[in-house]
């Protein structure tokens, strides 16, 4: 829309910055755009409409495919203009018209994804009548979408953020406290001490308790463990307490785990991904707890500053679906991982790998830190790269998939 050959400058939206070489076709007309898209490939075209109303015409014109070439799409969107005059005579053709707009609009997410709207504010769109639509003062309103072909932009982080996406994807939470009926989330101390306990299940298997001889496994205590006294206090569940470094021979007095409504089991042994001895330390396996346990009814902490990747890398699947809930605090660029180079990327995307299997057996209840930004977007240099980027600690509250299906 608006000037003519050599004006392209003009055209080019200023929320993009026009890449060196690149040749600007400017035209008034909106007939030419199917001819323009006919004799390109895919990729590496940049679409702007500001037409007055005439972009519906070019949206008719356009096939799916036509559309498919197109990288990125600004239009501003005039969905009054041009509609038959509202009265009686002309009314049904009135709404059809802005129902075959609509239904335009509705093709394009099989293309783009929205990357942002003008006006923002959400309330501005919605209604429960559509009799506002191009009433009044609403219709010379025009509203600007900016949209990005998803399989562009796909194909472009693929390259650079390939590990970071799958990390975000993996570790997002994908059920909400409504689904899970309340959420317990007394036991949690910041970010560190994520415990958001899915009441659906937990409360299941306290009804059952004595059936499903529920037991609270902790790995990584210190002198405090604020997870496993809530399950004895609150829910009168036998709870058991696993750490090679801080022992009942070193520890000395450790009042705040004492004096429990049922009494824990304290074990100076830390977990690994096999059975060892490290000087007078002792390390085993997660199998060797979960293994004779039941197929249900144990509950499980961890929080082991590094360890977790050879505990978890090493347990089976089988054994994994006996956990009901489960908290688990990752330190994503400990161990190997501080060297760089290509050891840092395999190690990153083993660990990744691991994230993705915990995925398929639990439900993610909640993440830490909770702010989406830190996560979303990012391209692999930002993971374990230092400053903050990206975090390295994160922490999640999952809840197995089989087991809410379940209750």
């Amino acid at each position: 829309g608006g000037g003519g050959e050599g004006e392209g400058e003009g055209l080019w939206p200023a929320w993009l910055r026009r890449p060196e070489g690149a040749r600007v076709v400017a035209n008034d007309g909106i007939d030419s755009i199917p001819g323009h898209l006919a004799r390109t490939s895919a990729g590496g075209t940049f679409v702007r409409m500001d037409v007055d109303g005439f972009e519906w015409k070019a949206f008719e014109s356009l096939t799916d495919d036509a559309l498919a070439k197109i990288d990125i799409l600004q239009v501003q969107l005039y969905l009054c203009q041009l509609l038959p005059e509202a009265s009686p005579a002309t009314g049904r053709a009135r709404a059809d018209e802005l129902q075959r707009r609509v239904q335009l609009l509705e093709r394009l997410p099989r293309t783009f994804g929205v990357v942002a709207r003008a006006p923002a504010q959400g309330a501005l769109f919605r209604s429960s009548s559509r009799s506002l639509l191009c009433a009044g003062d609403e219709k010379d309103k025009s509203v600007a979408i900016s949209f990005v072909n998803l399989e562009r932009l796909r194909a472009v982080r693929a390259a650079k953020s390939e590990l970071a996406d799958r990390l975000e994807r993996a570790t997002l939470p994908t059920l909400t406290s409504e689904a899970c009926e309340g959420l317990d989330k007394d036991a949690s101390n910041g970010d560190g001490a994520l415990h958001h306990w899915c009441l659906k299940v937990l409360q299941d298997g306290v009804d059952r308790k004595e059936e499903l001889n529920l037991v609270g496994l902790s790995y990584g205590i210190a002198t405090w463990d604020d997870w496993a006294k809530r399950l004895a206090e609150s829910y009168v569940i036998q709870t058991e307490l696993f750490d090679c470094f801080a022992t009942t021979s070193n520890s000395g007095a450790t009042p705040s785990l004492e004096g429990w409504k049922v009494p824990t089991k304290r074990h100076d042994v830390c977990v690994s991904g096999h059975e060892k001895l490290d000087g007078s330390r002792r390390f085993e396996p997660l199998a060797a707890q979960l293994h004779g346990r039941g197929p249900r009814g144990t509950l499980l902490k961890m929080d082991v500053e590094g360890a977790e990747w050879e505990a978890l890398g090493a347990v089976e699947n089988e054994e994994l679906q006996k956990v009901d809930l489960f908290d688990l605090q990752i330190y994503l660029c400990g161990g190997p991982l501080a060297s760089g180079g290509e050891e840092r990327a395999r190690g990153l995307r083993e660990r990744v790998e691991v994230l993705e299997r915990l995925a398929r057996i639990f439900y993610v209840v909640a993440r830490a830190p909770e702010k989406g930004s830190l996560f979303r977007g990012k391209e692999d240099a930002d993971l374990c790269g230092g400053g903050t980027r990206y975090p390295d600690t994160i922490s999640m509250s999952y809840v197995n998939r089989q087991r809410f299906a379940e209750v």
